[in-house]
């Protein structure tokens, strides 16, 4: 999320140092670098949009900016994936949740955790890893505050998309426009040739490189879920029984369609007979 020089920008900034020659000079970078990483951090909601340089409202941005003035050290510890651990432990975890929580490689986390409890960061107890809230009091405020502004926002998408969940550091979204990403979900189903379902807003991914048939329908599960959308569940029992051959998926799924499909009436999901009557999108 943070570059470890973008978060000596906040350093210098908290030191009244607010001209991009001021900064240049500090971090020893050209005056363009230094542009590109005001723009980066303005573009993350970290610093104002207008001129002079200063922090923005947010509130992770103001705790964030609290915790690099303490010294321009503090950036070794929030850069990189770094962040992304100390987001995870927000909960004590083990190192493999946090492999499962983050999708590192738990080679990698397990050399972020020895530099972060270097830093007195993180505590481990017994195989657990926590936030060192003694020896760091503002940490937790600020991951509290970013993970809120994370539930919302994303800098890669427009105002007018809604996240709908995170995969590592991907994200599906819902908005009426794409935004040049690929759909995924129900809104990806035409592609596997079923039609017929509603128009408006469509959920995108972020992710990068060709959907398989199996990542959608991973999707289009948990946005189902997520949304806890009667119609949606309708759209996967439906796509499933045209695709039944090429999927595999969870055994949670399976059972519940199995009972749907002997006539039990099951809450927020689509009846037998509520199936039976779209079959044709499944024909079609």
């Amino acid at each position: 999320m943070f570059g470890n020089k973008e978060l000596q920008i906040l350093f210098y900034i908290t030191r009244g140092i607010t001209t991009v020659a001021g900064l240049s000079e500090k971090l020893i970078l050209s005056e363009p670098e230094v542009y590109r990483k005001i723009r980066l951090l303005r573009s993350k909601d970290i610093l104002d949009r207008r001129n002079p340089i200063s922090i923005s409202h947010c509130p992770h941005a103001k705790r964030l900016a609290s915790m690099m003035s303490d010294g321009p050290g503090m950036a070794r510890f929030l850069s990189g994936g770094n962040l992304d651990i100390l987001v995870s432990i927000t909960i004590p975890r083990t190192l493999k949740q946090i492999h499962e929580s983050t999708g590192l490689s738990e080679s990698h986390i397990r050399k972020m955790l020895d530099t972060l409890i270097e830093g007195d960061i993180v505590v481990k107890i017994n195989n657990i890893y926590h936030i060192n809230d003694e020896g760091c009091p503002k940490l937790r405020p600020f991951l509290n505050s970013f993970i809120d502004y994370m539930e919302v926002s994303d800098p890669r998408l427009s105002n007018d998309s809604e996240i709908v969940f995170r995969k590592g550091k991907d994200v599906i979204f819902s908005s009426a426009d794409g935004q040049g990403y690929e759909p995924t979900g129900s809104s990806a189903f035409k592609l596997y040739g079923m039609d017929g379902l509603p128009d408006g807003h469509g959920f995108y991914t972020t992710e990068k490189g060709e959907m398989s048939i199996d990542t959608v329908f991973e999707d289009a599960l948990h946005i189902a879920e997520v949304e806890n959308d009667w119609r949606l569940r309708m759209a996967n029992i439906l796509f499933y029984i045209k695709n039944s051959e090429k999927l595999e998926p969870p055994q949670d799924f399976i059972r519940t369609h199995e009972r749907i499909m002997s006539g039990e009436h099951i809450r927020n999901w689509p009846s037998k007979q509520d199936i039976e009557d779209r079959m044709w999108m499944v024909k079609g």
